[in-house]
């Protein structure tokens, strides 16, 4: 996930940035790892929050970018891109982010579900490694599982799933619903959602998304944000590398070329929040933030289109 940190020089002295939005200012951040486009808020202690309402993106995943985790079929096994629809806060101390990620889709009752290059949906159960088809037929079971997973061309299935990475609260960082918990809610390419998220004071953020029939919401606590802070909305391509055979993560490190492509994504609107008072996310409430490494190509990678003074755009990010 893409983070802040102190102001980098344009990688072209001399030229201008290319517009990219309908936002007033366009910086540079020594930040990279990710192909992101990131906006965010102006600082101030009124500032309570951001809300908007979209279209999750199309992802098609580079096949060369394909991490299988030495145990098989583990969680970490998959695509070494990870598209993310997601917001979040930064204060002097601290950064938030919390939205929905791609990740792998598992049933309620946690079994892991595999799918074909037809989009037959198969399941894993994680504790006895049997295999079953659609139907609930055992297909595999022990050694077979493994050439019968190769037999059949499967791929975990992923899809965005909500999640909050607080900072300076210890550890871990890392937050997402249980799998097969009933707020272990996924949300998939091409659907219309509402996200926001608000500071509630006392050190608390309030995370909410929904879409059609379905909606997750979560209170966590996240210090640091008392006096000044501002709020963002980012789409990215958030990259894991492999090291000495394991998949670890990419960030503050170059971006990694790949030929996923995240199309089709889209925000009809987007407001700052000050208490009960609301303002559209464009013009003076609004910063661009390009990572060190792709604001040269910057324009070439993100496709932007369609901005509204309702804090809206159309997006592709194509690396």
């Amino acid at each position: 996930m893409a983070m802040d940190s102190s102001a980098a020089p344009a990688p072209e002295a001399g030229r201008a940035a290319a517009v990219t939005s309908g936002c007033s200012a366009s910086k540079v951040f020594n930040f990279g790892g990710a192909y992101f486009r990131k906006l965010v808020t102006r600082e101030s202690a009124k500032i309570t929050g951001i809300r908007a309402e979209g279209t999750l993106p199309v992802i098609v995943y580079d096949q060369e970018r394909y991490y299988t985790a030495p145990g098989g079929m583990e969680f970490q096994t998959g695509p070494l891109d990870r598209p993310s629809v997601y917001m979040g806060a930064s204060s002097p101390s601290n950064e938030l982010d919390c939205g929905l990620t791609t990740d792998r889709v598992y049933t309620s009752s946690g079994m892991a579900v595999l799918v074909s290059s037809a989009a037959a949906r198969f399941t894993l159960d994680r504790v006895s490694g049997a295999l079953y088809g659609a139907d609930g037929v055992k297909l595999a079971s022990g050694m077979a599982v493994a050439a019968k997973i190769t037999e059949l061309g499967l791929k975990p299935e992923t899809a965005f799933r909500p999640f909050w990475r607080t900072t300076g609260m210890g550890e871990p960082a890392w937050h997402n619903p249980a799998v097969g918990a009933a707020d272990n809610l996924y949300f998939y390419p091409g659907e219309k959602i509402k996200m926001a998220v608000n500071y509630l004071g006392g050190g608390n953020f309030r995370l909410e998304i929904s879409a059609e029939g379905r909606a997750f919401s979560v209170t966590f606590a996240q210090k640091g944000f008392d006096r000044k802070r501002s709020f963002k909305r980012i789409n990215s391509i958030d990259q894991f590398r492999v090291a000495d055979g394991a998949r670890v993560g990419n960030e503050n490190r170059d971006v990694i070329p790949t030929g996923t492509r995240v199309t089709g994504a889209a925000w009809t609107g987007t407001e700052v929040l000050s208490g009960a008072k609301a303002a559209a996310f464009t013009g003076d409430s609004c910063v661009e933030q390009r990572g060190r490494d792709t604001a040269g190509r910057y324009a070439d990678i993100f496709r932007v289109s369609g901005w509204t003074d309702k804090g809206g755009e159309s997006l592709d990010i194509i690396p």
